[in-house]
């Protein structure tokens, strides 16, 4: 079956082109927002496994493992402290709010 074809006209080019960069841009929206949730995640997995040690705070002890293991894993140190307060403060996965890792970070 052969379809009927049409010659594409500027304006019918114009709308193509509109319409495919917004899809463009929607899927670019969506895949970010899906990555930003998974950081969250990742982060609060990484804080739990962390508390998990028990490592006391009070000798240093914890603030030289957390040095050490930003130095390992190329990542802010700060970053860590922030993985085992949100964890703290969220203790259950499935009680965290719908936002990503940089709203956290904000509030």
């Amino acid at each position: 079956m052969v379809k009927n074809t049409t010659i594409l006209e500027k304006k019918g080019y114009v709308k193509l082109v509109s319409d495919v960069r917004a899809l463009i841009e929607e899927g670019k929206m969506r895949a970010q927002e899906a990555a930003g949730k998974e950081l969250t995640i990742t982060y609060w997995k990484v804080g739990k496994r962390l508390l998990e040690e028990n490592i006391p705070e009070n000798t240093g002890y914890l603030k030289a493992i957390l040095e050490d293991l930003s130095e390992e894993l190329v990542i802010d140190v700060t970053t860590l402290h922030r993985c085992i307060h949100f964890v703290q403060i969220y203790p259950k996965l499935e009680n965290i709010p719908d936002l990503t890792w940089t709203n956290f970070r904000h509030l």
